[in-house]
């Protein structure tokens, strides 16, 4: 009949589209060769992500799996279990019809038997001449879940065909259908697949359930395969830990930070799921330390790394101690630390600045001044850079500098102060009340820090200064306990000198700045502020030694010519 021919024919053509209308009508009369793969599927394919691997069947625990599906159907050649691409078709002639259809239900539920499946189907219609029905299209379809030879265009082919000839498709079809589109994701057939279901009133299965979320995750509808996931999980439908897991390491890369944690929790929540696998954790907190998302790195912290089961790498450890900075979060920071402690790692100032950050950023000036000590311990020098956080508190908090003062005086009857603990308070305290407070303060140095002031302590002093006679004192004081000068100091002294009009005094300071042993090759020079205001000094004095600082700064690449042609005009 012509009608069963259209049938035969379009199924032929899913299964091997090389071969035109007569080729297919001389099939029918004489023996073919073995079937070969369709032209369209010999494209390579890369995908992300698969449902197996073809290491997969290679490996012994794999062929053990097939030999077993066998040893169920031994009436069958086992070459057929093994997707072989050759395969004689008169080694079916001795099967039953029955028995290679219970077979193909068999070979539906296997891996890798595309082949298998294509050969059955291709001899029940060439050799046995059976009509095409919905369950052959059924079993040609689902063995279109095969990642490497499935195609959605195929089975899209075989759907319109069965619409044209008038073969109806059942809900076994329509499922195959969308666990193939799982793994070669079509958004246009998903949705016809699923209005035709609505239609029937055929309801998809749990399988097929998660078929039509992993699907849209494929396809990159991200918003709506969260809310399928949401709506099954709501609706109590059985979600496999394999999907859950699909979801979560596709929204962690992502940086889905948010979902992926809420997942995360429902799969926790499930009753069915088995323990999570450090991995899953280990790629979450890799995820969400790089995305700074503190919810997600304190709930995996508290879970699974205090506890000790799991082992981040020291680069998820820093940065989670960054975070734990940024949120003020103390006991995960110091976890943090106590995690490179134990692994033997040597701390820098960048491991102890975040412990740092929290404490002033709460504002515990104690536990804030006792990490700046554990930094001195552990052989760092911190300095004032390192106390910017402190400044910052103690600047926006005036009534805080004496509370400090007092604090210093009692950690050093517990710990050696470092110096850089002292000079932030002082800081504080000549931005707030000026030289001749920071003086008073500068007075109980020795008492809070058994090294004593150092080269920064009167660089602080200098800065703030303008008296020269205040600037000799500084100076003695400096040459009492051996403390070297260096660039800023000869800097800020040469800047009270021609202040008070003393520019002998001035001269004579730079003459030592540039010939001091500690200086590089050149000697040290003025910054551009101090340059200029010296030179508008001498100018206005008329001083014939402003030659000095013009060829100086010449020398050095200090550009300030514009603004002396402004001065003496």
């Amino acid at each position: 009949m012509p009608g069963e021919c259209i049938v035969i024919d379009g199924l032929w053509r899913c299964l091997c589209p090389s071969l035109d209308a007569i080729t297919l009508s001389r099939a029918l009369q004489k023996p073919t060769t073995p079937l070969r793969r369709p032209r369209h599927l010999h494209l390579p394919c890369r995908r992300r992500y698969t449902t197996s691997a073809p290491a997969m069947a290679r490996s012994p625990s794999f062929s053990q799996y097939m030999h077993r599906a066998w040893k169920r159907n031994r009436e069958l050649p086992r070459t057929l279990f093994r997707g072989a691409h050759n395969f004689d078709d008169a080694m079916l002639d001795s099967i039953g019809t029955q028995t290679m259809l219970d077979t193909l239900r068999e070979l539906q539920t296997l891996e890798q038997q595309y082949h298998s499946i294509a050969k059955i189907v291709h001899y029940l219609i060439t050799k046995r001449r059976e009509k095409p029905t919905a369950f052959l299209y059924e079993c040609i379809i689902r063995a279109n879940t095969d990642y490497k030879h499935g195609s959605a265009q195929i089975v899209a082919d075989l759907l319109k065909e069965m619409e044209t000839t008038g073969v109806l498709p059942t809900a076994g079809v329509y499922n195959a259908i969308l666990d193939v589109l799982a793994i070669h994701p079509d958004y246009v057939l998903r949705n016809k697949v699923l209005k035709d279901m609505r239609q029937a009133w055929l309801t998809p299965t749990f399988n097929a359930h998660v078929s039509v979320a992993i699907g849209l995750l494929r396809d990159g509808q991200y918003e709506m395969a969260l809310e399928k996931l949401e709506e099954m999980y709501q609706s109590g439908v059985p979600i496999p830990i394999w999907a859950y897991d699909t979801f979560i390491y596709t929204f962690g890369e992502l940086g889905f930070s948010e979902e992926a944690l809420m997942i995360m929790q429902h799969r926790l929540r499930d009753p069915e799921a088995s323990d999570t696998g450090e991995n899953l954790w280990l790629v979450l907190l890799d995820s969400f330390s790089r995305d700074s998302f503190y919810e997600g790195v304190h709930y995996i912290w508290t879970r699974m790394v205090g506890p000790g089961k799991l082992t981040p790498s020291d680069g998820v450890v820093l940065n989670v101690l960054n975070i734990a900075s940024r949120n003020g979060d103390v006991v995960m920071a110091s976890s943090a630390l106590k995690i490179f402690s134990m692994r033997g790692r040597k701390l820098d100032l960048h491991h102890f600045e975040p412990l740092l950050e929290i404490h002033a950023g709460q504002g515990d000036l104690r536990k804030a001044f006792i990490t700046l000590c554990l930094i001195d311990k552990a052989g760092l020098q911190p300095d004032l850079s390192s106390t910017r956080v402190i400044y910052r508190l103690l600047r926006e908090s005036p009534s805080e500098i004496e509370p400090a003062l007092f604090c210093l005086r009692n950690l050093q009857l517990e710990h050696r102060v470092p110096v850089a603990a002292f000079n932030v308070v002082l800081e504080a305290a000549l931005q707030q009340h000026g030289f001749k407070h920071g003086l008073d303060v500068y007075r109980s140095v020795r008492r809070i820090c058994t090294a004593g002031p150092d080269t920064t302590t009167f660089n602080l002093l200098l800065s703030h200064c303008s008296v020269y006679k205040s600037l000799k004192f500084v100076m003695a004081e400096m040459q009492t306990l051996s403390i070297k000068m260096n660039q800023s100091t000869y800097d800020h002294a040469i800047r009270v000198c021609f202040l008070q009009k003393l520019r002998d005094h001035a001269f004579s300071y730079l003459e030592q700045m540039q010939n001091d042993p500690a200086a590089e090759s050149g000697g040290w020079w003025l910054n551009k502020g101090t340059a200029l205001a010296f030179i508008r000094g001498c100018i206005f004095a008329e001083d014939a030694r402003v030659q000095i600082l013009l060829d100086g700064c010449k020398k050095r690449g200090l550009d300030v010519d514009e603004e002396v042609r402004v001065l003496i005009a």
